[in-house]
């Protein structure tokens, strides 16, 4: 996006009235798939810009992100708003002082822990508007990927299979309801040190608790220390029933990311980057789903 557009996009933000245009400077920072941010340096401080470059799936799509990013916000979970357009999801946030996560800060346990702690207090909150389940997001993947006849994904229909009865599994006793985030990559995590505060509330909706915390461990490839972490300050232990659910649902997402990569692979949207990450990702689900507790949960009746 080029200047001029940025520009133009400024001078209509009430927040930013009476700010100089040349007073003001932005830079690229890391984005997601539907959106480009910006950090925003302005004499009144420090802010985060996010521009649509996608339009949303449905109308009202803006509209659901900003009404459960309030909700967060105002519970200590998500930055304060300090502009939002529904109609094109420009959004203007303070900029955390803060460490964007990955998987490497990850391995800090104290951090899972002040991760797992937000997820608690957001599962426990007012119901957001809109729903998700990663089950239907599967569903919808699976009829856009494609492997084009690749030997590197020759047990693609094995685990297809797994993850179909997995899904039978779990059904069976489906969980409560409660608001989530959806898209809990590390990224989207900030560590101030003392608190995580969630970023991207494009996904948020209404969805299993459990699913989200398995899609932390499963994206953010936690090993055994990093789980125990998890669980004892999600569940508060570890005889909670949300823990087999937990564990099911991250070969669950771990697959959702081989499809997503595949379908992305197929319409030539960074190719070799995407093939790379299909592997991977084939290959991390099929560890999940050979994991002896994974195994155990699904033989139980």
């Amino acid at each position: 996006m080029d200047d001029r557009k940025i520009n133009a996009i400024l001078v209509r933000i009430p927040y930013l009235s009476g700010i100089d245009p040349h007073a003001m400077k932005w830079t690229p920072i890391l984005g997601g798939q539907h959106n480009s941010v910006f950090r925003l340096e302005t004499p009144r401080g420090t802010f985060a810009l996010r521009l649509g470059r996608r339009f949303p799936d449905f109308p009202d799509h803006y509209g659901e992100e900003v009404y459960n990013a309030r909700l967060a916000a105002a519970a200590g979970l998500a930055p304060q708003i300090l502009h939002f357009d529904p109609d094109d999801g420009t959004m203007l946030v303070p900029l955390i002082d803060g460490t964007t996560m990955d998987d490497a800060k990850f391995k800090e346990l104290d951090a899972v822990k002040r991760a797992a702690g937000t997820l608690r207090r957001l599962h426990a909150g007012p119901p957001f508007r809109s729903s998700f389940n990663v089950f239907q997001r599967i569903e919808k993947l699976e009829k856009e990927a494609n492997d084009a006849g690749d030997p590197a994904f020759s047990s693609w229909p094995e685990v297809r299979k797994a993850i179909a009865a997995l899904k039978a599994h779990m059904k069976a006793d489906d969980a409560p309801l409660s608001p989530c985030h959806n898209d809990p990559v590390p990224e989207n995590y900030i560590d101030t040190g003392g608190r995580m505060i969630l970023v991207d509330w494009q996904c948020s909706g209404q969805a299993d608790p459990y699913w989200e915390v398995g899609a932390l461990s499963a994206q953010a490839r936690f090993d055994e220390a990093q789980d125990k972490a998890l669980i004892e300050t999600y569940f508060g232990g570890f005889d909670h029933p949300g823990i087999e659910r937990m564990t099911l649902y991250k070969p669950a997402v771990s697959y959702t990311w081989l499809l997503f990569n595949l379908a992305r692979w197929q319409k030539e949207e960074e190719p070799h980057k995407r093939r790379r990450s299909a592997i991977h990702w084939l290959a991390r689900t099929e560890t999940l789903l050979a994991n002896p507790e994974t195994e155990r949960l699904l033989r139980k009746s």
